[in-house]
């Protein structure tokens, strides 16, 4: 009763607690750490109006995006474009700028932007950016487009992903040297994702580039249904959303393999669940997803940022804010929302809820 043989099962049951609880450590500590938390909306910051800054500080937001619509051949900021962006900048708060061109909703539709397909329009794009970061020092952020990879923001489709890649790289030469962070793709989830990603990479392998394009890869995870948890794993390979990380990782590995492109870091920069009317979820429920997204954000390896789309609702489709429509009250999720930044400021959050295939 008291031999060796015995006190075996009683060994290797202490032993099997240290493991576990060393897993425990492990599934607990923060997989991102310093992960980035922020918000993209033009409205609520490129104003004079503080309520804004007010909200994104009291949430625990520490950066914020903004879109700076470009217009073909714009090779300088307009006044009103510096007095907007001079109304958002806050010391101690990063700002991502995205600068692109703007789709316009007209009566026969929408009118995309075409893109930049020549070197006349690369090198106006470029003194864009150039007097961008010269005029305002503080931007040390700036994504090369939005969704190029959706014909709603990218209307030439010919050779797209290859244009699109000359434009990252003018723009990383003309930017990363000045120590300003270039942010490539700016991904729409679901549209030419592998086409896109596959010939930037490409383009950069042909052109025997000996230097990167990006310093981190840009996408925008939303949910495929209003009411999806955002670690779901999609079956078509041309999805990807939060929970298709190993895929994204996958596919940018094997685009950029055996070129200068080391450094492939994920920001997600754009996401939300809109609670609008008939095609929307719950407030309670959105509150619930946008806190799941966020501490699965923070326990993906490899992932920097994490931004919502809008602090205030729109009237539209876009109810996606912390903030009703109007700023007439707080949803639910803006509560959920800040307890859970201020749990991953202190790393305290479980990665074992989460599915290993998805971290």
């Amino acid at each position: 009763m008291f031999g060796k043989d015995a006190f075996r099962p009683h060994f290797f049951s202490f032993g099997a607690g240290l493991v576990v609880a060393f897993l425990i450590a492990v599934l607990t500590t923060a997989a991102s750490p310093g992960l980035s938390v922020g918000v993209a909306d033009n409205n609520a910051f490129m104003t004079p109006d503080q309520r804004g800054s007010q909200a994104a500080a009291d949430l625990g937001l520490d950066s914020i995006r903004l879109f700076l619509w470009y217009k073909p051949g714009q090779t300088s900021l307009s006044s009103e474009q510096r007095t907007q962006l001079a109304w958002a900048l806050a010391p101690g708060r990063r700002t991502l700028v995205s600068v692109t061109g703007q789709p316009v909703r007209t009566e026969r539709g929408w009118r995309s932007p075409r893109g930049i397909s020549s070197a006349v329009g690369r090198r106006a794009y470029v003194a864009f950016l150039r007097d961008l970061v010269r005029t305002f020092p503080a931007i040390r952020d700036v994504s090369v487009w939005n969704e190029p990879n959706y014909p709603l923001f990218w209307a030439d489709r010919a050779r797209a992903p290859q244009r699109y890649a000359a434009l990252l790289a003018a723009a990383y030469d003309a930017l990363h040297a000045k120590g300003v962070r270039v942010y490539g793709f700016e991904l729409h989830p679901w549209r030419e994702t592998e086409r896109w990603v596959e010939g930037v990479g490409r383009w950069l392998r042909m052109s025997h580039r000996s230097r990167p394009l990006f310093d981190l890869v840009a996408t925008h995870p939303y949910p495929r249904v209003p009411s999806e948890a955002p670690w779901v794993r999609h079956k078509r390979r041309t999805i990807l959303g939060m929970g298709d990380i190993q895929r994204l990782r996958s596919l940018l590995r094997r685009s950029f393999a055996h070129t200068a492109q080391k450094r492939l870091e994920i920001a997600y920069t754009e996401t939300g669940w809109t609670t609008a009317p008939r095609v929307g979820i719950t407030p309670q429920l959105q509150a619930k997803r946008m806190v799941q997204a966020l501490e699965l954000a923070y326990s993906q390896r490899g992932v920097r940022f994490f931004m919502s789309f809008l602090l205030a609702d729109d009237p539209d489709f876009w109810q996606t804010g912390f903030i009703a429509n109007g700023w007439s009250g707080f949803k639910p999720v803006y509560w959920s929302y800040k307890d859970a930044v201020r749990r991953i400021r202190t790393g305290q959050v479980n990665r074992a809820q989460f599915p290993a295939a998805v971290l």
